[in-house]
């Protein structure tokens, strides 16, 4: 049985990590430090890792939770703000692992250009390692901006009506 020892750093406050081995979600373990480590265990001698964000706007019912969200929110006063580049690492890489193996995925800054992240640790052969544009997502937070902003101009009508 082999062990891979995996930790993640520089992680930003705010942004939610997403890792797989072998295309299997890993459940990450936040320390008091703001890094993110997992123990996985496998029988491969060869594991591909992808690390990457999972933006809520890239959610099946995002709509919904956005909705609920915003009325909650007091008309999203309260609500925590999206995202609005909606900029996504992705580094994707193969690794052998032979015996307890440890590797350390330190995320860099986006640039023009330039690696999402830099594996440390092991031997790695990197797949795929960039930052890139969610297009989706970033649609989906333009229309729900517009959302927002005429329910803001709906609800100041419904005021004036009322008191005038």
């Amino acid at each position: 049985m082999n062990v891979l020892h995996l930790k993640a750093v520089n992680v930003p406050d705010g942004h939610t990590p997403a890792l797989y081995v072998a295309g299997q979600r890993v459940n990450l373990k936040r320390n008091e430090f703001g890094s993110y480590s997992a123990d996985v265990q496998t029988n491969a001698q060869e594991a591909e890792i992808v690390f990457t964000r999972e933006l809520e706007l890239r959610a099946k019912l995002w709509w919904l939770y956005a909705i609920l969200s915003f009325l909650v929110s007091i008309l999203g006063i309260f609500e925590p703000p999206y995202d609005r580049k909606c900029i996504v690492p992705v580094c994707a890489f193969r690794v052998r692992t032979e015996g307890e193996t440890s590797v350390q995925i330190a995320l860099n800054t986006p640039a023009q250009t330039g690696e999402a992240a830099a594996v440390t640790g092991a031997d790695a052969v990197m797949v795929r390692n960039e930052y890139f544009v969610d297009k989706t997502a970033r649609r989906r937070f333009a229309v729900w901006l517009a959302v927002k902003l005429i329910s803001w101009v709906a609800a100041a009508i419904i005021v004036c009506v009322v008191l005038i």
